[in-house]
């Protein structure tokens, strides 16, 4: 006898009912984006943690009753796979799932993580905003005040605003803007810097 496997139209009637999506600003003034499932039947998670990958929390916490909650979570790159599929079959949270999508992929096409234009500041806390918007009264909600928004927008320089110069004589007026023009992260060019070592084929030192 075979067995069933779900479909994409499960998953997307599973999300409807049982999952939310959120964005919150992190304690290292970055944005955060989590999509998840929980409920008290397990295997239906486990098919979801199947599906899109993510993490699967066994049972870990319990409801009033005494029942335990299993709880998928796929986080920001992560979740572009399971919000493409939400934004176009759900139903309930198809409008959730659709702005979260665009932060999810732009995380996924960011390879040097933390350096973002003001622009995509903007588009991130403007997603997050809808969300919690909506979530306020099916679901989770994660609210930015904004004495946080107004920190996360500030356009300053990461790396201390120190200048530095490379070896092929480039100059950059911090670590962020020579992390974004060799396409690493910025604690690879800070790394260089104090090692003396290189980084995407180039010395890095402080002027």
């Amino acid at each position: 006898m075979s067995v069933t496997q779900p479909t994409d139209q499960y998953f997307a009637g599973l999300f409807d009912g049982e999952g939310c999506v959120t964005i919150h600003l992190a304690k290292a003034n970055s944005v955060n984006l989590v999509v998840q499932v929980s409920m008290c039947d397990r295997e239906p998670v486990v098919a979801m943690h199947h599906r899109f990958g993510g993490r699967f929390v066994d049972g870990k916490h319990q409801t009033k009753s005494g029942r335990n909650v299993y709880v998928w979570n796929v986080y920001n790159a992560e979740a572009v796979e399971a919000l493409e599929l939400f934004s176009e079959q759900c139903l309930v949270k198809k409008v959730v799932a659709q702005a979260a999508l665009p932060v999810a992929r732009s995380m996924l096409n960011n390879r040097t993580r933390g350096v973002l234009t003001q622009e995509e500041k903007k588009a991130r806390i403007e997603a997050a905003q809808v969300i919690a918007a909506i979530n306020k009264p099916v679901g989770a909600r994660r609210v930015l005040d904004p004495e946080s928004v107004a920190k996360y927008m500030e356009p300053k320089r990461l790396g201390g605003g120190k200048r530095v110069r490379l070896s092929d004589g480039r100059e950059f007026d911090s670590l962020s803007d020579a992390a974004k023009a060799l396409g690493v992260t910025v604690s690879s060019v800070s790394l260089a810097k104090c090692n003396g070592t290189k980084t995407a084929g180039v010395l890095v030192e402080a002027i």
